[in-house]
């Protein structure tokens, strides 16, 4: 199959994601209003827009039938049961619709199943390469400079991480990888809950910082559909994965640094002032981070082929 077949199958499979996204017609305002920020932040052409995303034109037949390679079919179908499930549940027209889409691929995975098996391997892939970057234990760090130095340390390793998982090309790109970037995003907080010594549980952090996107499938199609643009797409989920990792770190900081008294909106606020910062950041290094996020994905892509049996 050439490149041109794998990229037309791959945008076809992630606007059948979208639809799927919004087969239970609940999509919160706090949802769509983080995926806007992070839009507007990306300086994505003005065609590129949310509603473009999430509201595909084609029928979900039309984009099946453009589906015929085995393995995007089965991808497509995996894509869908994560996003369907980034609430912790399946709704009935979610699984309607993916009964739907089973049925036409003739495959034969159950979706809930098949969702937590993925979110297993999606974790184990994210701790083998958190080990990589952050190799031994977080501790309290009571002094608050070398705290920050600490946090610093911290939030630009996950960022280059984070990086290097955003820069795979959309014909190579696995949803389970888009799953660990949330996983890492998750685990970050732990690690900069540690640093202020606070001891949180991934549905504490899914709580608190729900308002910014995090753990939402939407956000991972988005990002996807980002890699068609002509020219500036190659850059943009490397970008794009470094600075809303960057900017949820800082957020996450700010929020265990005022014991959790700290509004919505202001992190909302924080959140969007810090990813134009880290976008500068990525700019003025982006030579000296190469070489860094391109020895990480190398080592991401040989952990997928390990878990997964499969190149990404």
């Amino acid at each position: 199959m050439t490149v041109q077949a794998l990229e037309h199958e791959a945008l076809a499979s992630m606007r059948v994601a979208a639809r799927v996204a919004e087969a239970d017609g609940v999509l919160h305002e706090r949802e769509r209003s983080s995926l806007r920020r992070m839009l507007d932040g990306s300086a994505v052409p003005q065609d590129f827009t949310l509603e473009w995303c999430l509201h595909p034109a084609e029928s979900l037949d039309t984009l099946l039938e453009e589906i015929h390679s085995p393995e995007m079919r089965q991808r497509t179908y995996e894509m869908a049961c994560l996003v369907a499930q980034a609430d912790g549940r399946f709704s009935d027209a979610e699984l309607a619709l993916l009964k739907r889409i089973r049925e036409r691929f003739g495959l034969r995975d159950d979706p809930e199943a098949l969702s937590h098996q993925l979110k297993l391997k999606a974790k184990e892939l994210a701790h083998e390469a958190r080990l990589t970057v952050i190799p031994g234990q977080i501790h309290h760090v009571v002094n608050w400079e070398e705290r920050q130095l600490e946090i610093d340390r911290v939030i630009l390793k996950y960022g280059l991480l984070a990086a290097a998982i955003g820069s795979f090309p959309v014909p190579l790109m696995d949803m389970a990888m888009n799953a660990s970037l949330v996983v890492l995003q998750t685990k970050m907080i732990h690690d900069l809950g540690q640093i202020h010594g606070v001891a949180s549980t991934d549905e504490q952090i899914r709580d608190a910082f729900a308002g910014l996107g995090l753990g939402t499938g939407l956000r991972a199609i988005v990002i996807g559909l980002m890699k068609f643009i002509p020219v500036w797409g190659s850059v943009a989920g490397c970008l794009t994965g470094f600075a809303t990792t960057y900017a949820l770190g800082k957020v996450a900081s700010r929020y265990f640094e005022s014991d959790g008294r700290v509004s919505q909106e202001e992190l909302k606020q924080l959140f969007e002032a810090e990813q134009r910062r880290a976008r500068e950041i990525y700019d003025r290094n982006k030579v000296k981070f190469a070489q860094r996020v391109e020895d990480q994905r190398k080592h991401f892509k040989s952990l997928v082929g390990k878990l997964f049996k499969r190149d990404p």
